[in-house]
């Protein structure tokens, strides 16, 4: 199954950047989020489109496999 929300840490694993450098970009507004509660989550799909703006391209879907807390993670690869 897709996600549909990602938590920020599982994010910037995917997006291959700092936790740090996400939660910069969520504060710039440049990556959309969303609020439960207290907590931030990021749409997938908004995710997805914000990498198409910044010519990156994810390697696969991404699936509860690609978001577990592993070093071996799917990470966006730059398309030239």
């Amino acid at each position: 199954m897709d996600r549909l929300m990602l938590r920020p840490a599982e994010a910037a694993q995917i997006v291959g950047v700092g936790r740090t450098t996400l939660y910069k970009l969520i504060k710039g507004r440049e990556i959309p989020t969303c609020r439960l509660g207290k907590s931030i989550r990021i749409p997938v799909p908004a995710l997805q489109e914000w990498a198409r703006s910044k010519g990156l391209e994810f390697a696969a879907p991404i699936t509860r496999a690609t978001c577990k807390r592993s070093r071996q993670v799917n990470r966006a690869e730059v398309s030239l």
